[in-house]
């Protein structure tokens, strides 16, 4: 079977997105399907051809030269190494679809389309679209796996929209519980809950695809991961942290630095798998700590006031490990100790499920 993935193509680099769209490739080929990510572009401005060519060449350059902006120039050399990670390990469609030029031999491409996973369906991103709910295909064709909206509540003047976009799905699957109530109280179905696609490979097929960075790692190193401001409280929280080991502290969102900022997909699954204790308050921050046996602490964020921590509490209670939310967590607590015992039963269980889930629905 040929099927086409839709997902967050035309974005920021995200590591959680990029690892995401990995994992849904891979795990779609585990069942026999031949798979393509399908290249689509959001609502915002397109970056021309020249404009990303002119990226290219200007990230190669040494950042001693004076006049040049060194975060404008680290950002140059990040997108082009997620880049480099996509051409490497992303299987993507040679052409581009928008809401509004979509091949009109699409339907007929593939034999199943799947959306997910990630924050595909967050009405609060820009790139929101009808494009992320299969729209341009025929019925029977549209399958959500381990989709996520991100937040809890899908604001009042994009329910009616939602909602038919919703129904026209064939098979649903979320990541999250809040996922499965808004689809619940919007069309009135049932969604299945399935663990993130990047659960569902082991921690040896995730090193397989790791590759140390080159960073100083000789010091032992605690690693944060934020996607949204740091408040002073948690910034003094993780300073107490790193003193109590002796640690240093790598931001990995550190635009001023090109080593760090530039750190690609498979970079970050090293930093993960070798710090001594990961903080932050991303999703995938947490999945990977989870998955390598890292020791880690969560922090919230929130977006237009809005709590985002809905699949971090979805995947917290799977795990019994609410206890690593920061408020939770204290200098007297096990900090730097984590007992991953339940981990592997419980993964075997939900990749039993989510395996069966497809192929219930790519026959």
């Amino acid at each position: 079977m040929k099927v086409g993935i839709m997902t967050i193509t035309n974005d920021k680099p995200n590591y959680g997105n990029r690892l995401q769209n990995y994992a849904v490739q891979r795990v779609l080929e585990s069942i026999g399907c031949e798979v393509e990510t399908i290249n689509n572009i959001n609502k915002r401005v397109i970056t021309k051809p020249y404009k990303a060519f002119v990226k290219n060449i200007i990230s190669s350059i040494h950042y001693n030269i004076s006049g040049f902006e060194k975060d404008k120039l680290n950002t140059f050399l990040r997108e082009k190494r997620f880049n480099d990670f996509n051409k490497k390990y992303i299987k993507k469609s040679k052409y581009f679809v928008t809401e509004t030029n979509i091949p009109k031999d699409l339907a007929d491409s593939y034999d199943y389309f799947v959306c997910g996973s990630d924050q595909i369906w967050n009405p609060c991103f820009l790139r929101s679209s009808k494009l992320d709910f299969l729209t341009f295909a025929k019925k029977g064709q549209r399958i959500s796996y381990s989709a996520s909206f991100g937040i809890s509540e899908i604001p009042e003047e994009r329910k009616a929209e939602y909602k038919e976009w919703i129904n026209g799905l064939d098979y649903i699957s979320v990541r999250e519980e809040a996922g499965a109530d808004i689809v619940k109280n919007l069309t009135g179905r049932d969604a299945t809950v399935l663990v993130d696609p990047t659960l569902m490979l082991t921690n040896e097929e995730w090193r397989s695809i790791a590759k140390k960075p080159k960073l100083n790692l000789e010091q032992k190193y605690l690693l944060t991961y934020f996607l949204g401001p740091i408040s002073d409280e948690s910034k003094k929280k993780i300073e107490n942290f790193a003193k109590k080991r002796n640690l240093k502290v790598i931001n990995l969102l550190d635009k001023k630095d090109k080593f760090i900022y530039s750190v690609d997909p498979s970079e970050f699954i090293y930093l993960i798998d070798n710090c001594e204790l990961m903080c932050t308050d991303s999703f995938h921050g947490c999945v990977f700590s989870i998955i390598l046996n890292t020791p880690f602490v969560v922090f919230e964020r929130k977006s237009k006031g809005k709590s985002m921590n809905s699949r971090i509490d979805t995947l917290l209670k799977l795990f019994s490990m609410q206890d690593r939310l920061a408020d939770n967590v204290t200098f007297n607590s096990n900090l730097f100790e984590m007992n991953f015992n339940n981990v592997e039963p419980i993964l075997e269980r939900e990749k039993k499920r989510a395996k069966e889930f497809l192929k219930n629905a790519i026959k």
